[in-house]
């Protein structure tokens, strides 16, 4: 299990995992990455200044611009949407690929069947 620096330091790394997405043009990718910091901060009960630094404020006369820049994540919630791109698609997407790599590690033999329902 992750220490709570450990926590930290892995969710000060995903701004620079979003603008990677960002750069690929992996906007659905850079969209999740995102939303998942965001849910993540909220649920590790992150303070004010750290949130405010990740993901900046609207909240003072001038607002203060986060390490996602709130126009970048926007553009990728909007190009989800315009896509029609959810985050369930992509989860499943993810769990398929894994699922390949899991066949191919193991020789080709069979998935169960419990394994391809969600596919």
């Amino acid at each position: 299990m992750l220490s709570e620096n450990e926590i930290l330091k892995k969710l000060y790394e995903q701004p620079k995992i979003f603008y990677e997405h960002m750069a690929k043009k992996e906007y659905a990718q850079a969209s999740y990455c995102a939303q998942t910091a965001r849910a993540i901060a909220v649920f590790i009960e992150l303070n004010e200044e750290q949130l405010i630094e990740l993901f900046g404020t609207r909240q003072y006369d001038e607002p203060i611009e986060g390490l996602f820049r709130e126009e970048s994540v926007m553009k990728a919630d909007e190009w989800c949407i315009f896509h029609n791109k959810t985050l369930r698609e992509l989860t499943l997407a993810e769990k398929a690929e894994r699922e390949r790599v899991w066949r191919m590690d193991n020789g080709g033999k069979r998935v169960p069947d419990a394994i391809k329902r969600y596919r």
